[in-house]
């Protein structure tokens, strides 16, 4: 799977690999806001539930001191905005970096289609004596999307996995041993679920390529030669050859997807029981409810943050198997576009 994308990547024009460099620039940023957010939560509820430590906390009491303010709430309120500064940034930020995800992917679509048409034009002619051109239509027109979306995929894994590290790292600093066991959890549960379910998605995907493709040969024979078929009343082969291609394609995309969401549902209910074994753990740990309570807070933030982004995970990592099949037939036609590169180079202009 490396390899392949490796090899795709490899392909990219240099502004398009500049612009890569810059999206991961982007997504290194989302993740420092995202620990950011989570990290600073827990300073925020323990001046709330203890306002006194404004004054017996050496850095809070120089922040106060620095600040102007006269009064503790109006410190709080001060603090208040700053955290809603810092949340506005990051909705802001998470936005351009959506839109730039939205308009990198959509380029390397372009970029791979016009690529696989220029290999196509320049073969010779016995070439599509033995191919099909509807396949050959299904390559350029649809085949390409796996690629912008596969890249898009291993972006979104990037920012993911760098948020779930940073959150890790942060709850390190409250409870390492809790921290420890609840990562050891998601890593393992994560490897499981992918090892578990890796070829009967990457089957599903390989059956979805080549229903598709019976789909496109037989609709293109039966549309061209429409003529012919209505001369010797040939529909309903045509139209039988097309139902059992749907149904396989519907088929295989119904097991992929199914695989792909379902076990990070059930993965979802596994966390949230922990989670509240983690509440309910960090209650007796403590002695003192309001000791314990900005402790709570973090998990539970720390939680519901990293969730969404474990799942995303999965899920992003199921979908470049199942796409795997379709990353293949694209890699296997821009694996000569060296060659045919020299050979355009030296065939005459056509005016």
């Amino acid at each position: 799977m490396m390899t392949t994308l490796y090899f795709l990547y490899s392909k990219l024009s240099r502004s398009l690999k500049a612009k890569t460099y810059l999206l991961f620039l982007l997504v290194i940023g989302m993740a420092i806001l995202e620990t950011a957010g989570v990290g600073g939560f827990l300073p925020l509820l323990s001046i709330l539930t203890k306002p006194e430590l404004i004054h017996t906390n050496e850095y809070l009491q120089v922040l106060y001191d620095t600040s102007g303010v006269t009064s503790d709430g109006q410190f709080l309120f001060l603090i208040g905005i700053a955290f809603l500064f810092l949340f506005l940034i990051k909705t802001v930020y998470t936005g351009i970096l959506y839109y730039f995800k939205i308009w990198y992917g959509n380029r390397i679509v372009a970029h791979y289609s016009n690529t696989l048409m220029e290999i196509y034009m320049t073969k010779p002619y016995t070439y599509f004596l033995g191919s099909n051109s509807a396949v050959l239509l299904r390559n350029v027109t649809n085949e390409v999307k796996s690629v912008g979306n596969a890249i898009k995929q291993v972006i979104d894994l990037s920012t993911d996995s760098l948020i779930v590290v940073g959150i890790i790292a942060v709850t390190m600093f409250i409870d390492p041993y809790l921290t420890a066991i609840g990562g050891a959890f998601v890593a393992l549960s994560l490897w499981g679920l992918t090892e578990g379910f890796k070829k009967k998605i990457a089957h599903a995907g390989t059956r979805s390529v080549e229903s598709l493709g019976h789909m496109f040969q037989n609709a293109s024979e039966a549309l061209q030669g429409i003529k012919t078929i209505k001369a010797y009343q040939r529909e309903n082969f045509f139209l039988s050859g097309h139902f059992r291609a749907v149904d396989k394609y519907v088929s295989a995309n119904l097991t992929g997807n199914a695989l792909t969401q379902l076990p990070a549902l059930a993965f979802e209910g596994v966390v949230y029981c922990g989670m509240f074994s983690v509440v309910f753990y960090v209650m007796v740990a403590y002695d003192s409810f309001v000791d314990v309570l900005p402790i709570i807070g973090v998990y539970v933030i720390a939680i519901q943050r990293t969730l969404p982004a474990v799942k995303r995970l999965y899920g992003a990592t199921a979908w470049l198997y199942q796409s795997r099949a379709s990353l293949n037939v694209v890699r296997d036609a821009c694996a000569g576009e060296s060659a045919i590169r020299e050979v355009v180079s030296r065939s005459p202009v056509i005016a």
